[in-house]
């Protein structure tokens, strides 16, 4: 029930607050398989990020050394379903700091009564501390303009990461429009990536991906 709870709580506030990306766009509603445990799990895993198909389907288990990484499976996936059936174009183009950042701060998102509530936990504060005493806080300038390659070279980053997109999903409306302005600034970025990938693809320069995984690295190339 909780596991079905959060997904629900997850999907109800990217409705409410991320409509604009790809207004009137059908999202599917997810399936949740809940497994009895990881053996079982790994027989539905189809090789994507940690307890997703990349379908329709959000597959898991129930952690009982500890539950909550198994919870963020589910929270962090509903939100990365969402986007994509929302908008695949959009997220694809999205640069690396604001997907890890959206996946991580969904990833730490719990329905409580009846509504999503964004926390952190103890990691995350630890290296933003070890950040901020060492001089190594970013601005969010700075996350924008990280490399990916910098990005996965140093944790503390990541948790930068959540907690900037966490304070842009949740802050004032200052913060909020901002987050907006930048998904739509995404949106001229998306159409010349599409054609250029189109053109790729009609000249037989590229194979045609047929994985969300192959999709993705294409767009980003392109």
């Amino acid at each position: 029930a909780k596991f079905a709870a959060d997904a629900t709580a997850v999907l109800d506030f990217l409705d409410a607050n991320l409509a604009f990306i790809g207004p009137a766009q059908y999202v599917r509603e997810p399936v949740l398989r809940i497994c009895k445990d990881s053996d079982e799990f790994n027989m539905y895993h189809k090789g994507g990020v940690s307890g997703w198909s990349w379908g329709d389907e959000i597959v898991t288990w129930k952690n009982t050394g500890y539950a909550a990484f198994t919870t963020e499976d589910v929270t962090a996936n509903c939100a990365q379903h969402w986007m994509y059936e929302r908008n695949k174009d959009v997220w694809n183009a999205m640069p690396t700091w604001l997907q890890r950042g959206l996946t991580e701060a969904f990833g730490k998102s719990r329905s409580k009564n009846g509504k999503l509530e964004f926390y952190n936990d103890s990691w995350e504060r630890v290296d933003v501390a070890e950040q901020i005493r060492a001089g190594k806080f970013s601005t969010l300038k700075e996350l924008m303009h990280l490399e990916t390659e910098k990005l996965y070279a140093d944790r503390n980053k990541i948790s930068e990461c959540a907690a900037a997109t966490r304070f842009l999903l949740t802050g004032p409306k200052k913060a909020k429009d901002a987050l907006r302005a930048y998904l739509d600034a995404l949106g001229p970025i998306v159409k010349k990536m599409r054609e250029d990938r189109d053109k790729d693809l009609a000249s037989g320069g590229a194979k045609k991906a047929t994985t969300q995984e192959e999709e993705e690295a294409q767009f980003k190339a392109a």
